[in-house]
């Protein structure tokens, strides 16, 4: 109104008529373009707008996304949980489509979500991710920080944690290295602050991280981590055929395609490339791509190394499959030095925590617990960017070989395979007689022991030992470790003689050379005990014992793995002699130590539980021996998995079921024991009759005697296969199965099996030969004799 009266005003004094028209005509203007700036009062709030959705993502979908639609729908129903804020990693090995899957729920959260921001960060290094960060601030148009003054990494993080930044879904990409994210050390003056504590949090807001590294990934997401594997060759055949410019080619060879892709290990990146090739190499087929591939090693690398356009990657970054190995290959040298070791020569000390590390990275693979590979083409490309030098190479075969034995609980054909490859090479190279050769043979004699094939184990360590002994002399630490070995298997060769003056040299020299309380004697003391205790000599084992149990104390100085496992072994010579009083307290206080020096789950822990819970049955304390066998059975799958010791220990859970008349859960136990130990070994092992046994007895007390004498011929024709007629668990079966067929009406039948078998039994000085004639002359005189199988402990059950 000021403004108005002046104008006024002004016209007034100029005392001009011209000029007062003028003046009235602008006094009354002004009001009303000022009405037309004033907002109008209302008595409704107004209503706050939502700030606007970024895309901030340095990649477009130029494909289709094959064989991650489980994957998919993981991450995404993960991620996305109304009002909670979520972290999920995507983990797996270089090359095998995270970054595309992230992309993939990028995009889709873009069209689900239109109010979402999205924001894409290079986690690569430091320079890159803050890079990143500085063109994100620009972006959201943030106040700009000078260098120095403020980190925008906090300044972000601050305000994504804010209510104004609406909706979002971070995206970390390349999380790959430990230090930088999870456990940073202060360098060069810079911040020791992890990454990782730059995350921001909010209940609008979302985290997705890609990483090779499972470590980095579970101290960032947790639980919440999804981890690819290769595709399926179906989903790999058609991701391939998609990125061809010539299609046909797949329909055109579909088994030399097969053959392609499963050459590729089905890698989502090893496709891409060698689609590329094709589209760069218009006149090449797939069989002649294929015969280039398999040439030789040298050349798979050379294929995969060829670097090629691609819209999922960053600028100025290379995309061969070597080259994303060699950066998983940098972060653990960089962290690990032993790793990088392993990785190139396969040499692992400290087994467990290497595999567990190679596996976090996808270098090795996990199919089920303890049964540990590597991919064809990690191990092309590990010898690709090995040394020149062969033997280097060959010892690298053997270190892989001896990796698996440790990891393995059964050795596989391919731990057999690098053996014979490191053996020959090194032979070819080094000879015989050369220490890298005999380490070669001696982890081939340790598989073929694990194969049921003794008398070839034996004769590879028999040959070890002679060399030596011609090279080293008989006092050498290699030469008595030789000694030991051939000792262990000419044991179960049942060669005891041979093996207990074996063991007892080795051990008298150990003391010579190394003193009587030297670690290094104590293993050679424990298995002459052991075999003294498998020879019922009873009171030499208890003395060696206590000897080797004093010696620990003085060395160790208390509760160190080593007394423990002496004294568990005591206890167990204590339960072999029936002396159960001795042996259950001495069992539970080594298991008492054991939990609290090397915890729950140890497996030495384990093992001191099962021989308590035997001793309780021994006592008749059936109840808690079940109770602790089961407690036993239900760690061992956990932590093991399909193991042979958890086999054992579920045949001993079946056994417990059987002494309490719980035959049905008994036999369901015993068949899925029978089961697994088919899968993991095979149809006429050992452990797999024994298995086989056990389900046939249970039925016969079951009744179902017809069903239990056709299963019992089966194994009884496979231990004469395997073992031999007049071997002593051979004749155990035959026993048994003459029983079943007298018991099934077949009683002629019966009583000659059973005169076959006490004949041979005799010949052979069986331990149950008297038992065996016993029950002949019964049969035979037609006395009233009730039959029954053996039910548990060390019977004919669990001998076999």
């Amino acid at each position: 109104m000021g403004v108005i009266r002046g104008v006024c005003d002004y016209g007034d004094a100029q005392k001009n008529k011209d000029w007062q028209p003028y003046a009235a005509a602008v006094a009354a203007a002004y009001p009303k373009a000022l009405l037309h700036t004033i907002v109008p009062r209302t008595d409704q709030p107004a209503k706050e707008t939502s700030p606007q959705p970024w895309w901030f993502v340095p990649f477009h979908l130029r494909d289709d996304l094959f064989g991650r639609a489980s994957e998919l729908v993981d991450v995404e129903s993960q991620l996305f949980t109304p009002g909670q804020y979520r972290k999920v990693a995507i983990g797996g090995l270089g090359g095998i489509g995270k970054m595309r899957l992230a992309l993939e729920v990028a995009c889709r959260a873009k069209t689900k979500r239109p109010s979402c921001s999205i924001i894409w960060l290079q986690g690569t290094d430091l320079a890159s991710f803050e890079r990143d960060c500085l063109k994100v601030a620009q972006l959201l148009m943030l106040p700009h920080i000078p260098a120095g003054k403020e980190d925008l990494k906090l300044i972000l993080k601050q305000y994504f944690g804010s209510e104004k930044a609406g909706e979002w879904l971070l995206i970390i990409d390349h999380a790959d290295d430990e230090q930088l994210w999870t456990s940073r050390q202060p360098s060069d003056g810079q911040s020791n602050v992890p990454l990782m504590d730059y995350v921001p949090f909010s209940h609008q807001g979302a985290v997705l991280i890609t990483t090779r590294n499972h470590r980095v990934g579970t101290k960032m997401a947790q639980k919440y981590v999804v981890k690819l594997q290769e595709l399926v060759e179906q989903d790999a055949l058609a991701m391939f055929k998609n990125l061809l410019i010539r299609p046909g080619l797949v329909d055109g060879d579909p088994a030399a395609s097969s053959e392609l892709i499963n050459c590729l290990t089905c890698l989502p990146l090893a496709v891409a490339q060698a689609a590329a090739y094709f589209s760069e190499n218009e006149h090449v087929t797939v069989d002649e791509f294929l015969k280039m591939l398999l040439a030789t090693e040298t050349d798979t690398i050379e294929l995969l190394s060829e670097d090629f356009e691609d819209d999922y990657r960053y600028r100025g970054t290379r995309n061969a499959i070597s080259t994303t190995w060699l950066i998983s290959f940098t972060q653990i040298q960089k962290g690990n030095p032993l790793l990088e070791s392993c990785l190139r020569s396969w040499l692992v000390s400290n087994l467990a925590k290497a595999a567990g590390v190679l596996t976090g990275y996808a270098f090795l693979q996990q199919q089920r617990r303890q049964d540990i590979h590597a991919t064809s083409l990690v191990v092309a490309w590990t010898d690709g960017n090995s040394t020149n030098d062969p033997v280097a190479c060959f010892w690298s075969y053997y270190n892989f070989a001896d990796a698996l034995v440790k990891c393995q609980p059964y050795p596989n054909k391919e731990a057999e395979a690098y053996a014979k490859r490191a053996l020959d090479g090194l032979a070819a190279k080094v000879g015989m007689d050369d220490r890298k050769t005999l380490r070669a043979i001696d982890v081939l004699a340790m598989i073929h022991q694990f194969q049921d094939r003794r008398e070839g184990a034996v004769k590879l360590q028999q040959d070890i030992l002679d060399t030596r002994r011609r090279k080293l002399g008989n006092i050498h630490a290699d030469t008595l470790r030789s000694m030991c070995g051939v000792a262990v298997v000419s044991r179960r060769l049942k060669r005891l003689d041979e093996a207990e003056k074996l063991l007892a040299a080795a051990m008298e020299c150990q003391k010579e050379t190394l003193g009587a309380d030297v670690p290094g004697t104590i293993p050679s003391m424990h298995q002459l005990a052991v075999l003294r205790t498998k020879r019922d000599r009873f009171d030499d084992a208890d003395n060696l014992l206590v000897g080797v149990g004093e010696a620990d104390k003085v060395i160790t100085g208390g509760e160190h793995r080593s007394m423990l496992v002496t004294m568990s072994c005591l206890a167990w010579i204590y339960s072999k002699q029936n002396k159960l009083d001795k042996a259950e307290p001495l069992a539970t206080v080594v298991w008492q130590s054991m939990k609290r020096v090397l915890g729950g789950e140890h497996l030495d822990t384990l093992t001191v539980m099962s021989l308590l819970a035997e001793t309780y049955s021994k006592q008749g304390r059936l109840v808690e021996a079940e109770q602790l066998t089961t407690t036993v059975f239900q760690t061992m799958q956990r932590v093991l998995g399909e193991h042979p010791l958890t086999l054992s220990i579920m045949s001993f859970l079946a056994e417990t079921y059987s002494k309490q008349g719980r035959l049905v859960d008994a036999e369901q136990l015993f068949a899925t024991a029978w089961k697994r130990s088919e899968r993991l070994f095979r149809e006429e092992h050992h452990r797999t009759l024994g298995s086989m046994y056990n389900v046939a007895i249970t039925r016969e007390r079951l009744g179902r005697v017809n069903e239990a004498a056709s299963l019992t011929e089966k194994c009884l024709a496979l231990s004469r296969e395997t073992r031999g007629e007049q071997h002593g668990k051979t004749l155990i079966i035959m026993e048994g199965l003459a029983r079943m067929i007298k018991a099934d009406t077949r009683r002629e039948e019966g009583i000659a099996l059973m005169e076959e078998c006490v004949r041979l039994m005799t010949e052979t000085d069986h331990e149950r030969t008297a038992i065996a004639r016993a029950r002949l002359d019964r049969w035979i005189k037609k006395t009233p004799f009730r039959e029954r199988p053996s039910v548990g402990g060390e019977g004919q059950r669990a001998r076999v």
